[in-house]
């Protein structure tokens, strides 16, 4: 049986010195720019195929092809996500919503199947965490049992997060003359997206179009009827506030990362209490005792804790004031992190962390590398089109699919089923 090879377009414009590669060849060498440099991708391919004068390949070559491609692939993501909300009735650019949406998004209501939460299951997961109370272990309040998903599996979590990576200048500065001036850093919104069917990884210019992509995802594989919608993210208002504007059509919940949240305070109690070396262990028990409510869920509990701290420990009453009206605005955002532990439900935005991480911390951020804004998020997106298992669409210029990926995902509705 013949089988006819896939091959590019036959219409392809080649500007003057590019190359049309093989797409195995243009596989390999991709594959190998989006973990190391241009120029190391390019010398390790020239070493492997005995290239050598002219038939070297240029690392010049292989970044504008990566622009190039990466950039079309860019656009071409957002051309679908806007058909896919238009065709739902909303708008990619505004905040319209449609006029009638199905009960199934705006009310969802979830059902309970064999892997769902009981009441025992949820009075036995609190037991659990109640049964050693240490200092850095307090009391999980019940209340905490009607804030947890009953059935995971039909839950989507998205975590949120932006990345930023140095800016590079347009042009050099010249004596007696000021460059330009723009932002030293190039932000990157990106968006980790999983249900059980599957996970999907969203490169965005902006958070707004980071979540309106989501929207898209989820709508165009039905992902959002009648199952409950999680958000996990760090402080940021731009964050709270695009989601609220994007699926604010719907019931969701929206969690303040843990680490996030002791980072934040740990830096306004370090400068809000005294110092010394006679106060390292007094002022990391006061720590422990903070953190260990926190992480119970007791913010009530926690700002009467710093509001009775003895004031001959206190530096900056206005840092510990601070302090306190930080938890006040953000006790809606604060959950029982034990009792999701305890759940192995999903539990921090660590997942929008590792993705910022793989698709541009770790060829992005490295001693004396700047980008510029269409290099760098070009670069992500074929990073996110291998992560999402879309190859085709790079290679064979094939559309893309919007597709969840099972790879990396099957661990966390394992656990909660």
């Amino acid at each position: 049986m013949k089988i006819d090879a896939p091959r590019f377009p036959r219409k392809v414009a080649v500007p003057r010195k590019a190359r049309l590669y093989t797409p195995d060849l243009w596989d390999a060498l991709m594959h190998e720019a989006v973990k190391s440099s241009y120029r190391q991708s390019t010398d390790t391919a020239n070493r492997l195929l005995r290239r050598s004068g002219d038939e070297r390949f240029k690392a010049r070559t292989l970044n504008w092809q990566c622009s190039k491609r990466g950039s079309a692939l860019h656009r071409e993501e957002q051309e679908k996500c806007r058909d896919v909300l238009a065709e739902h009735g909303f708008d990619f650019e505004s905040d319209q919503l449609p006029k009638e949406l199905p009960a199934a998004l705006t009310q969802p209501q979830v059902r309970q199947d064999e892997g769902s939460l009981s009441d025992e299951d949820l009075r036995a997961a609190l037991n659990r965490c109640n049964a050693a109370v240490t200092l850095s272990n307090y009391l999980v309040s019940d209340k905490w049992l009607a804030d947890m998903e009953r059935s995971p599996r039909d839950t989507v979590y998205i975590s949120l997060d932006d990345v930023l990576t140095k800016r590079q200048r347009e042009e050099r500065r010249r004596a007696g003359r000021e460059g330009r001036k723009s932002s030293r850093f190039i932000s990157t919104t990106v968006v980790h997206v999983m249900t059980r069917e599957g996970a999907r990884r969203i490169v965005a210019d902006t958070m707004r179009k980071g979540c309106k992509m989501a929207l898209a995802y989820l709508l165009h594989n039905q992902l959002l009827e009648n199952r409950e919608l999680v958000f996990f993210a760090d402080g940021a208002r731009e964050i709270r506030r695009e989601v609220k504007k994007v699926f604010g059509f719907r019931p969701y919940k929206y969690y303040l990362d843990y680490f996030h949240l002791v980072e934040r305070l740990h830096g306004l109690l370090t400068q809000g209490m005294k110092g010394g070396k006679a106060r390292l262990e007094e002022n990391e028990e006061i720590r422990q005792r903070l953190w260990g409510r926190l992480w119970a869920g007791n913010i009530s509990d926690a700002i009467l804790y710093l509001s009775t701290l003895p004031e001959d420990l206190i530096k900056s009453r206005d840092q510990i004031d601070a302090a306190i009206e930080y938890l006040a605005k953000r006790k809606e955002q604060i959950t029982c992190y034990a009792l999701r532990k305890e759940l192995g439900m999903l539990n921090s935005s660590n997942r929008a962390e590792q993705t910022g991480q793989m698709l541009i911390s770790t060829r992005q951020k490295h001693d004396r590398m700047s980008w510029s804004e269409q290099g760098s998020r070009a670069l992500a997106t074929i990073t996110a089109v291998y992560r999402n298992n879309e190859t085709e669409s790079l290679l064979y210029c094939k559309p893309l699919k919007l597709r969840p990926c099972l790879a990396g995902n099957e661990a966390l509705y394992r656990s909660v089923a």
